[in-house]
């Protein structure tokens, strides 16, 4: 059975918790060679560590830092499709659906609007009321004729 104390077995145990094991207990201690037994007897100890807490609490601040990273880079590459096109150009209504799911202001089956929208940032705030008033214009124009 791998050693609580070695700090390799800690990030390991973390690693599988965090990723493989879809942050289950018993699956991820299984995943580093401990016995079944073990994991679904006592497993939950090895997760009570500071150690392995510590560990698990890395990970997840390391992902979040990741997501929020290509979050920031999928809205800036959806924003510039948006602005390129001219107005009233059709892709133009779809780049902006595009934008809206990315940022959970829509249910993936467009149906209606989450209860908890993403947090923005000034600059995605300032871009989107952009966007509101350009699309604002566009369906003004439309109806006018």
């Amino acid at each position: 059975m791998p050693s609580i104390r070695n700090q390799s077995t800690i990030d390991l145990i973390a690693e599988k918790f965090c990723g493989e094991a879809k942050r289950v207990q018993v699956e991820a201690l299984i995943l580093c060679e401990y016995s079944p037994k073990y994991a679904y007897g006592r497993g939950h100890e090895v997760f009570e560590n500071v150690c392995v807490k510590a560990a698990i609490a890395k990970i997840d601040a390391d992902n979040k830092a990741k997501n929020e990273v290509n979050a920031e880079f999928i809205t800036k590459k959806l924003l510039e499709e948006i602005t390129n096109l001219p107005l009233g150009h059709t892709s133009r209504q779809q780049a902006l659906e595009k934008l809206a799911k990315h940022i959970n202001y829509y249910k993936l089956d467009n149906e209606s609007i989450r209860d908890q929208p993403a947090t923005l940032t000034p600059e995605q705030l300032a871009e989107l009321k952009k966007m509101a008033v350009n699309a604002s214009n566009i369906r003004l124009m439309e109806n006018t004729g």
